[in-house]
């Protein structure tokens, strides 16, 4: 408020004779008063508010002036003046966290923002966890499987296996260091990597074939005879009987006139056969 202002006046006085204007005498009086003005002064503006928030699901700190929050705090609200320029910077905290970028009134990837405080403002901060490239490999086999995104510490199954190999059976999955995992095993990845198809030969079933023994017109019961493909076996022992004959022997034919095998022949199987008495 302004006291005390001083104002001077100054007056001039025409005195008039009696008589015509000739006889017009002028005067100057000086006529000085104190007047005190009282003057309102400019109201300070308003400051502005800066409201400062960080997202994402990584880690990180966010940092101005004498203030700083993280990704697990509150950051405070601070007022600036008009005008005021207000520098931010950000800090990704672990190995794992990736500052991703500035939104609202700060734009961009870089590690700083400054916005002017002309009306208030709002920053939002973005860390996320990294991601990671697991490359699958046939390692000898056919087929294809698309890369799996991991994200960081972050426990998953791995993708079901669709490599195929012929002859082959499929035992999991290893690294190039040696590290095992079995099919759709949930696994953290830290790093990205390739996993290598493991293959266990398919044992080969060799072929069965079942000999049939018929009483051709004798008596009594005898159990199927199973071979393996290409292994020889004697032939069970004959127990069929018939009253008045003695047994001969085995025939393929029931007349006789197939192939002949004596009781208990050592043979080899590559079908299935009946053996008539």
């Amino acid at each position: 408020m302004l006291k005390g202002l001083k104002i001077t006046l100054f007056a001039l006085l025409a005195v008039f004779s009696v008589g015509f204007l000739a006889d017009l005498q002028i005067a100057e009086a000086s006529v000085t008063s104190e007047i005190t003005v009282n003057v309102e002064p400019e109201p300070e503006p308003d400051p502005f508010q800066l409201i400062v928030n960080i997202d994402g699901n990584g880690s990180g700190t966010v940092s101005w002036d004498d203030y700083s929050c993280t990704s697990r705090s509150p950051c405070p609200a601070a007022s600036y003046p008009p005008g005021t320029p207000v520098t931010l910077s950000v800090n990704r905290t672990g190995d794992d966290s990736v500052f991703s970028g500035w939104k609202q009134d700060c734009s961009g990837t870089g590690t700083s923002c400054t916005v002017t405080m002309g009306q208030a403002r709002n920053v939002t901060a973005t860390f996320n966890l990294n991601t990671y490239t697991v490359t699958f490999n046939a390692n000898g086999g056919a087929g294809t499987m698309s890369p799996q995104t991991f994200t960081a510490s972050v426990p998953e199954k791995l993708t079901a296996n669709n490599f195929s190999r012929t002859g082959y059976n499929f035992a999991g999955w290893n690294t190039s260091t040696g590290t095992y995992y079995s099919d759709r095993q949930s696994i953290t990845v830290n790093s990205n990597m390739t996993l290598y198809a493991m293959w266990n030969e398919t044992p080969v079933v060799p072929d069965t074939y079942t000999v049939t023994f018929n009483a051709n017109g004798g008596t009594g019961t005898m159990s199927p005879q199973t071979f393996t493909a290409s292994v020889g076996q004697n032939l069970t022992t004959n127990t069929f009987t018939k009253i008045g004959y003695n047994f001969a022997g085995w025939n393929t034919s029931p007349g006789g006139t197939g192939t002949s095998y004596s009781d208990r022949q050592f043979i080899t199987v590559n079908s299935n056969m009946t053996l008539y008495a």
